[in-house]
């Protein structure tokens, strides 16, 4: 048996609106996710009217910056309806009565959707170490999405006051945008559609020499023993974001984007070289300590030279860097310039970073909780 017949793996190469909603309206709901999103998506956006944006709150589940919504929906929805349009996946789930989603989890032995919903998540990510239900992020927005379906589910008015809400945003704004980028997925698809073999297969260390280094085929050894030890099927999924390194796991299924690192990768790029930058300043502990002492106490360079026993030209320095980073602040005082610290520009700096690197912020418990 040849090295590339032991790691042949089944794969499609498909569209996934379900998959492309939890982005387009997720990045829309939840702003600090928006400026990863194409500009002219974000442009598009600004024409929406205030009076949509304000049932956001009402109608979609709490999270930081993700939705998992229509990721969530997709379990109800039959593998052979997944990569159809929006419309008929819609007439689909409309379709569905409370006693077919009832009757979902009766088969499961839950007690409610919503304990189903978190379960079926569980059992297709669990094996993988280090991601999903592992990470307290992703488990709290599962969590906070199948609370939100299950209202759906449960009331008739939600549900259909959802559907008013989503489609003539996806309709009158998502679609058109969508169309405008068709050109650009035709020729992604037509790209890997053309390196699988006539029985729908490929070699995994084939299609790795073909994906983009940031695909998470190359990094995530989970997913690529989900395909090869436990037959995962694999889709490529061709979206108009640029999503280089997203994927999902469902239905028996790795789904993984097969876009180029685009304006979102670069964007990122970018925001984590100004974020180096500005943290620059306090890369020296000289720096954090006179950051540390002029926090209650204003004071001008010759008494900071003397507290810390450093030579005035020094602590000169260690002051420009700060003021450029917009840490510190000076003003006049007598002969001398006090400098105090700018503890607005400091908590600005801490929540971008907190944003950065996507860390929802500490919730506040009551005593004995």
């Amino acid at each position: 048996m040849t090295g590339e017949s032991q790691d042949l793996v089944r794969v499609s190469v498909k569209e996934l609106m379900l998959l492309e909603l939890d982005v387009a309206l997720g990045g829309m709901a939840y702003g600090c996710k928006r400026r990863f999103l194409n500009a002219e998506l974000i442009q598009t956006y600004r024409g929406l009217s205030k009076t949509w944006l304000m049932l956001i709150p009402y109608l979609l589940p709490e999270a930081d910056d993700s939705l998992k919504i229509f990721e969530m929906f997709s379990l109800f929805v039959p593998p052979d309806l997944l990569d159809k349009d929006y419309f008929t996946i819609s007439r689909y789930l409309k379709s569905l009565s409370y006693l077919d989603w009832e009757g979902f989890s009766d088969v499961v032995w839950h007690e409610s959707i919503g304990e189903m919903m978190v379960s079926a998540i569980r059992k297709h990510t669990s094996w993988l170490p280090g991601v999903y239900l592992d990470d307290p992020k992703v488990r709290r927005i599962l969590e906070n999405t199948a609370i939100q379906l299950e209202k759906y589910v449960l009331f008739d008015y939600i549900q259909e006051s959802f559907w008013v809400f989503l489609d003539p945003f996806v309709t009158y704004t998502y679609l058109p945008w969508r169309m405008s980028h068709a050109a650009g997925m035709g020729k992604n698809r037509a790209r890997f559609e053309s390196v699988i073999r006539e029985d729908g297969r490929i070699s995994l260390s084939r299609l790795l020499e073909v994906l983009p280094k940031t695909n998470a085929l190359h990094y995530r050894e989970g997913l690529r023993r989900l395909l090869l030890e436990r037959g995962y099927s694999l889709v490529l999924w061709v979206e108009p974001f640029g999503l280089h390194d997203s994927w999902v796991v469902q239905h028996g299924q790795v789904i993984v984007s097969v876009s180029e690192p685009g304006e979102f990768y670069h964007l990122v790029k970018e925001e984590v070289e100004a974020m180096a930058e500005r943290s620059r300043a306090l890369s020296d502990p000289s720096r954090l300590g006179i950051l540390r002492i002029i926090r209650h106490a204003d004071m001008d360079i010759t008494e900071v030279a003397a507290y810390f026993g450093l030579a005035r030209p020094t602590v000169s320095e260690h002051m420009k860097l700060l003021r450029e980073a917009g840490l510190v602040s000076g003003y006049g005082a007598g002969r001398s310039v006090k400098h105090r610290v700018d503890v607005d520009k400091v908590r600005e700096l801490i929540e971008d970073l907190r944003g950065l690197l996507e860390i929802p912020p500490r919730k506040l418990t009551t005593k004995g909780e």
